[in-house]
């Protein structure tokens, strides 16, 4: 439902579906959990942001990052870029206003195992 659509439920959805959190910055261990993966498996990652009653979904493929908004068939490449934002203010910055609203609110990377 709609109205259900926040930053904590998204998450909680997010780690069900077998989400690894890595925060807004990936590149840093600092003030997160340490996570484990597999080196046999190959992982998506992906960059969550939430706005009233939405949410959206950005992944990095070879080819730059990919968007899933939570609006049915809206799937788009959101430009060629490979850059990993590190910080919020960077997140917001490139892939919130990349994705098509600046009103996105970063909630954060994760990493997903990839289908074999």
């Amino acid at each position: 439902m709609p109205y259900m659509v926040n930053p904590e439920s998204t998450h909680k959805a997010l780690l069900k579906d077998g989400g690894i959190p890595l925060g807004l910055n990936p590149f840093s261990a600092a003030g997160r959990d340490p996570i484990e993966i597999d080196p046999d498996k190959s992982y998506y990652l992906v960059a969550a942001m939430t706005a009233r009653e939405e949410y959206h979904f950005a992944r990095l493929f070879s080819d730059g990052w990919w968007a899933k908004p939570s609006k049915v068939k809206l799937a788009s490449q959101m430009g060629k870029i490979l850059d990993i934002p590190d910080s919020k203010t960077e997140f917001k910055g490139k892939l919130c206003k990349s994705g098509g609203r600046t009103a996105y609110n970063p909630l954060g990377y994760y990493l997903f195992p990839a289908p074999k």
